[in-house]
């Protein structure tokens, strides 16, 4: 529904001079009638009434002239939204140098993995990556990254660059966070 509060017209002018050209066209149709036809109100009292069908024309020039009118005065509705600007920005910063790649003081069995551990990636070629007792650095922060991601809020934008010798942007901030996983899951191939 329309708020008539919230409306506003850009330019007043076009109905000042919609109303002064009305005025003026009336005035000088009546004053024309009345000074060829001095008696015009007997014969309206005489001819049968018109019917809607001989008014048209009118009808339809006035109704297109108002319409123009009010297009010329580009009517805008102010519609005010309160936004929750609760939403975050976070730009993750991931180190995937050699360092990432020794093991830490975490065993395996103590933590869930959500991403399995890539035979000969990041660690000595081995042929079961499973059989390595204790996690890598770049292992433990991926899952401690996972742990951060599905706490946002739908509306909190992630964005993240690997590093080692160079920097790569994986993902520019985004709210899509399924995608960022995608990101993480690539980051040992």
């Amino acid at each position: 529904m329309l708020d008539w509060d919230s409306l506003s017209f850009e330019r007043i002018w076009p109905l000042w001079l919609g109303v002064a050209a009305a005025v003026i066209f009336s005035a000088l149709w009546f004053y024309k009638t009345r000074a060829h036809f001095p008696d015009i109100m007997l014969l309206n009292d005489t001819v049968a009434a018109k019917g809607v069908l001989d008014r048209l024309p009118i009808i339809f020039t006035t109704i297109i002239l108002g319409l123009i009118i009010i297009v010329l005065m580009q009517p805008t509705v102010i519609r005010s939204v309160i936004v929750d600007q609760r939403a975050r920005d976070f730009l993750v910063v991931f180190d995937t140098s050699r360092s990432m790649r020794h093991d830490t003081n975490v065993k395996r069995e103590e933590l869930e993995l959500r991403f399995e551990r890539r035979a000969g990636t990041f660690s000595t070629a081995v042929d079961d990556p499973n059989s390595l007792p204790m996690l890598a650095r770049y292992e433990l922060a991926r899952e401690s990254l996972l742990g951060f991601l599905s706490q946002r809020k739908a509306q909190d934008r992630v964005g993240m660059i690997f590093f080692n010798d160079n920097a790569f942007t994986m993902s520019a901030p985004t709210a899509n966070i399924d995608f960022v996983i995608e990101q993480l899951a690539s980051m040992d191939e």
